[in-house]
């Protein structure tokens, strides 16, 4: 059988529209099973306990539940801080609930104190969700929250994560006001979305025609 980790990016995939086409229910509930499936395979797989929170708290392939996405967020930052494998996502997750009060009490403090500890256990090689709410609180003028941490995230995933159109979206948000050169942010996104789209395009080529795990393509 297929690997939790190759079933969990056939799930986001499926979820978020990275099959060169826009994603429907059909695709979501598709995510929503395999989620499912790898939880039951393996509970701890922290990237897949995220993942399958994010369908909960968007409502996509089920019925919205903040509560229960926070549940699970909750888990994969506990599995985390036990030295789990992990890319800090749900913290960004988790932390975005937090502020907003969203499926639990409102909790701004520790929802700082999470991006603090992720942006300073990864060195600022961060998650789309831990940046964004970096910037938040960057751009917010909270305490603790510097330009030369937004400056080191985008040369250390320049390095090492080139080809994310989101990141460098929201790193232009925080382009002024922390010091980077806007022209060249905006050239990396333009290049990062052309390789984002060979990435796609080979992934698809490889895995696409699978019936038991793409049976939606082109529908």
């Amino acid at each position: 059988g297929r690997s939790p980790f190759w079933k969990r990016t056939c799930a986001e995939a499926l979820a978020y529209g990275r099959l060169g086409q826009q994603p429907n229910e059909r695709h979501r509930a598709e995510a929503l099973r395999l989620c499912r499936e790898i939880r039951a395979e393996d509970p701890d797989y922290s990237c897949n306990l995220s993942l399958l929170g994010q369908l909960y708290l968007q409502g996509w392939g089920t019925q919205k539940d903040p509560a229960q996405a926070v549940s699970l967020f909750e888990r994969a930052h506990e599995l985390d801080w036990k030295g789990y494998p992990s890319c800090h996502c749900q913290d960004g997750l988790l932390a975005a609930c937090l502020e907003k009060g969203e499926g639990t009490e409102r909790d701004s403090g520790r929802a700082k104190k999470l991006i603090l500890d992720a942006v300073a256990r990864s060195g600022a090689y961060v998650h789309d969700n831990v940046a964004s709410m970096y910037v938040f609180y960057f751009l917010r003028g909270e305490d603790g929250f510097e330009a030369g941490t937004v400056r080191a995230m985008a040369e250390r995933n320049l390095a090492e994560h080139a080809f994310n159109p989101s990141l460098w979206t929201i790193l232009l948000r925080a382009a002024g006001r922390a010091g980077l050169d806007e022209k060249k942010l905006r050239r990396q996104l333009k290049q990062s979305e052309i390789m984002g789209e060979k990435v796609l395009n080979d992934y698809v080529a490889a895995h696409g025609s699978d019936p038991e795990f793409f049976p939606h393509m082109g529908n």
